[in-house]
């Protein structure tokens, strides 16, 4: 069926558009051969993917005479690299996606514990800061009831002094903790 009629007829549309049978005509003219896969088309119009073999054929003056071709239908082998490929990208993809999962799981488990942290802090920084109050406003109540020239006012206002002190230390910690954690506190190492 095919005797008399270019081997063209054997190519899509658009591989005809690009003059690919041309091009494959002059690869093997000059170098002997050409080697190639890709689309073809049956005689009832589908596609099947070939693996195309063209060999120049030349006389003993060595008078280009025409050209033998083989064309192997390997669509099986095709399909099947093809699926074994997608096989392995839905493989990687699905490891991705359980690294992923790990790395979310654990990023989850870090800001709980992050989180538990902070309300321990919160918790004794509280209780670091109660302390020196109390004494503060304790000593301040028994103040106005204090004789000045008493020795326990002078104890009062020293003990008030002291915690006032303390406390205003406390709070120059955390803010020092807190301009470390923003990345604003910078030590100079000497």
């Amino acid at each position: 069926e095919i005797i008399g009629q270019h081997f063209s007829v054997f190519y899509p549309a658009e591989a005809l558009a690009k003059g690919w049978p041309e091009y494959e005509l002059e690869v093997a003219a000059m170098a002997g051969r050409f080697e190639d896969e890709g689309w073809r088309v049956r005689k009832d119009g589908t596609r099947f993917w070939a693996n195309v073999l063209i060999t120049a054929v030349f006389d003993e003056t060595r008078k280009l005479r025409g050209f033998a071709k083989v064309t192997r239908d390997i669509t099986e082998r095709k399909n099947a690299e093809e699926l074994r490929i997608t096989l392995v990208e839905q493989r990687e993809a699905r490891l991705q996606a359980e690294e992923e999962r790990r790395r979310v799981e654990a990023s989850f488990i870090a800001a709980q514990e992050a989180n538990r942290a902070k309300d321990e802090f919160l918790m004794t920084l509280s209780h670091e800061l109660r302390t020196p109050m109390t004494a503060i406003l304790g000593w301040a109540r028994l103040l106005p009831v204090l004789d000045p020239g008493d020795e326990m006012f002078k104890d009062a206002v020293a003990s008030i002094g002291r915690s006032a002190k303390l406390q205003a230390q406390l709070i120059d910690e955390v803010l020092d903790v807190s301009r470390i954690m923003s990345g604003k506190l910078r030590l100079s190492l000497e």
